[in-house]
């Protein structure tokens, strides 16, 4: 890679002629690396979702209405960061933050199979584009909350790693509510 863009798309095969051996030896592997980066994230978001499925969350769920539920989760698990960070006292929306977490919590715990099939009726083929999108952007504030929680200790966060740390780790505890 150069300049931060791949040279597969980046550069022509005439530009490409004019590098030295060193400058595409470089390249090239610039390009390995980044294609095991990408399998090695692509594993680690595999294996978070299988422990998902392993703990049963995902059973018995389309995949728009487990959509729907994750989005919902996702509110759960952002209030409880929020409210382990900000303050209620010195910040208003913390207090709100924590009643749409409880509100979240309640929604993600309903069972009924209608309530998620209207729910997430509106879900087609036509939304991934925007769902890629907006969920990438999730992610992108995720990962710098990430760069900043591990500056506060002076050590890497690999959110990633944690995150599938946590998947199996919960397996055990299966489905919250859920007789045993």
């Amino acid at each position: 890679m150069r300049d931060g863009n791949s040279i597969v798309t980046k550069h022509t095969m005439r530009e490409l002629q004019s590098w030295t051996h060193d400058e595409l030896v470089g390249a090239v592997q610039e390009l390995e690396t980044e294609i095991e980066n990408s399998e090695r994230l692509t594993d680690y978001q595999g294996e978070i979702y299988r422990a998902i499925v392993e703990r049963g969350y995902r059973k018995g769920w389309s995949a728009c209405e487990f959509l729907g539920r994750q989005i919902v989760k996702l509110y759960e698990e952002i209030g409880e960061l929020a409210y382990t960070i900000l303050d209620p006292n010195h910040c208003d929306l913390a207090r709100e933050i924590e009643m749409l977490t409880e509100q979240a919590r309640i929604v993600f715990d309903n069972q009924d199979k209608k309530y998620w099939r209207d729910a997430t009726n509106k879900i087609g083929r036509k939304d991934i584009p925007h769902i890629r999108s907006e969920l990438a952007d999730t992610q992108v504030v995720l990962f710098c909350a990430a760069q900043g929680a591990g500056q506060m200790i002076g050590k890497e966060f690999n959110l990633l790693f944690w995150a599938w740390h946590k998947a199996r780790d919960d397996i055990e505890r299966g489905v919250r509510d859920e007789p045993k």
